[in-house]
């Protein structure tokens, strides 16, 4: 599992993410993803596994950046 907190809203379908304030800034936090794989800076996140076919039923591409923090969870 990963967690993406991010100074700008990302494409990851999750129209209700609302910002978290700290420090005097808002960030997005988003929970519940899991790591597929990284090539070049760009990450490759989904959520949910299709029980029959046990392939990621969506494939998120976030570009790694200065600001985007990516967080492994046990």
């Amino acid at each position: 599992s990963i967690e993406i907190i991010s100074p700008i809203p990302l494409p990851l379908d999750d129209n209700n993410v609302s910002p978290v304030p700290s420090s005097g800034q808002e960030y997005y936090v988003y929970e519940g993803l899991h790591l597929l794989t990284v090539n070049e800076k760009k990450y490759f996140v989904f959520r949910d596994v299709d029980p029959i076919t046990k392939k990621p039923l969506k494939v998120y591409v976030i570009e790694g950046n200065q600001s985007l923090q990516i967080n492994l969870l046990p």
